[in-house]
């Protein structure tokens, strides 16, 4: 059996133990809290940086879209003033053969009305001429 001594002894061994105890397992739990809270920094860093290169990556890939659009969009705008120029050229030839056949067609008048005016007089002077020798016969 133990005496007095020996069991406060024992006692005393064990609440030190115990306070050891205590106190390893409180560094163990700050340890643990502190690794937890630094590799939570370092996923939010990563995860931050991890972000950040997302959106650099989304805005380079919507500056690349808006240019491609802008591009196209251009292309399109010259090909329509292409167009809109062609047609305006062709618009001008056909004015112009229009004046032409026009400027014919006067001459045609022209030419058809003298050949008719100049048929008119010879037939007129002739008529004269009848009458002339009708009256002096």
């Amino acid at each position: 059996m133990k005496t007095v001594g020996q069991l406060f002894e024992d006692l005393a061994t064990r609440r030190q133990l115990l306070k050891q105890r205590q106190r390893d397992q409180a560094s163990a739990y700050k340890e643990k809290s502190a690794g937890i809270s630094v590799s939570t920094q370092t996923r939010d860093q990563k995860i931050r940086a991890g972000a950040a290169e997302k959106a650099l990556k989304n805005r380079e890939r919507n500056q690349a879209v808006a240019q491609q659009r802008d591009a196209e969009r251009q292309e399109r705008l010259a090909a329509r003033d292409k167009a809109e120029a062609d047609r305006e050229e062709k618009e001008a030839m056909k004015d112009e053969i229009r004046q032409e056949l026009q400027s014919d067609r006067q001459e045609r008048k022209v030419s058809i009305d003298k050949k008719r005016m100049s048929k008119e007089r010879v037939q007129s002077e002739r008529r004269e001429k009848v009458q002339k020798v009708m009256k002096t016969s």
